[in-house]
């Protein structure tokens, strides 16, 4: 989607201050297709723990952006079919706003009140030279920050896969997101080098539309856009069921797909 000449944005935003930018940027990066800034991504996949919060299945959730290099890194290394190099970085599955709200607020009440003064005070310095967050998502990502301070947000040390690129973390998290059955008919869309690894789904929607979900993974959401292009630009006005098989022929050979009636 970014890979026209010129409509580089992306390059100021990583290596500014606005924490959820940087993550943006990084994955604008790798669909552009940027290899000269895989040394920079990999930096970021190694050393960036400032936090931002996303929203996923309508919950507010905080990641960090070393997460999102991690995604673009792996993005960039398929594209050059090039083994990883990046070495084990830190991973974890992202903390709903409300868990980080509260155990923030635990733990600083375990503390006593210099040391929370100073923490707070710590905290609030950081996110605002690192971060920046909206102001509704302040709160939440100054409470996370806290958490960090105080090594309270468990990580584990993993590599990326040499076939798939990701994290076992994030197949795991690939998994749990495409677990649900899905109405049928719909498409399913998997990894080509090996069809039992699902990306994500093209289904009609109880409106009669189409309903594209997909996971978080690089390669899913690189399958989603595909899905997405050939919907707008090959099935639009066409009757739904026709359109999940212009999705069919559009995506095979890139990935594997099948028509599940």
């Amino acid at each position: 989607m970014f890979d026209l000449p010129g409509f580089e944005w992306f390059r100021p935003d990583l290596g500014g201050s606005v924490a959820a930018a940087r993550a943006n940027a990084a994955a604008a990066a790798s669909r552009a297709g940027a290899h000269d800034l895989l040394p920079e991504l990999e930096r970021m996949a190694r050393e960036d723990d400032a936090p931002f919060v996303f929203r996923w299945g309508g919950t507010a959730r905080v990641g960090e952006v070393r997460f999102a290099a991690v995604n673009a890194v792996g993005r960039l290394y398929a594209r050059a079919e090039a083994p990883p190099a990046l070495g084990p970085v830190a991973v974890r599955r992202a903390m709903a706003a409300d868990e980080a709200l509260r155990n923030a607020e635990e733990a600083l009440a375990a503390l006593p009140d210099e040391g929370r003064e100073s923490l707070l005070a710590l905290a609030q310095s950081e996110v605002a030279a690192r971060c920046r967050p909206d102001e509704a998502d302040r709160k939440v990502v100054q409470a996370y920050r806290v958490l960090q301070r105080l090594g309270a947000v468990p990580y584990q040390w993993q590599e990326l896969d040499p076939r798939t690129l990701t994290t076992p973390l994030q197949e795991a998290v690939r998994a749990s997101q495409l677990v649900s059955a899905r109405p049928r008919p719909h498409v399913r869309v998997a990894d080509r080098g090996d069809p039992d690894r699902t990306l994500g789904f093209v289904c009609v929607g109880e409106d009669g539309g189409w309903a594209v979900d997909f996971a978080e993974v690089f390669d899913a959401q690189d399958a989603e856009e595909a899905a997405v292009w050939v919907l707008q630009r090959q099935a639009d006005g066409v009757d739904p069921v026709e359109g999940l098989d212009a999705v069919v022929v559009g995506l095979r050979g890139r990935f594997a797909v099948e028509l599940v009636r």
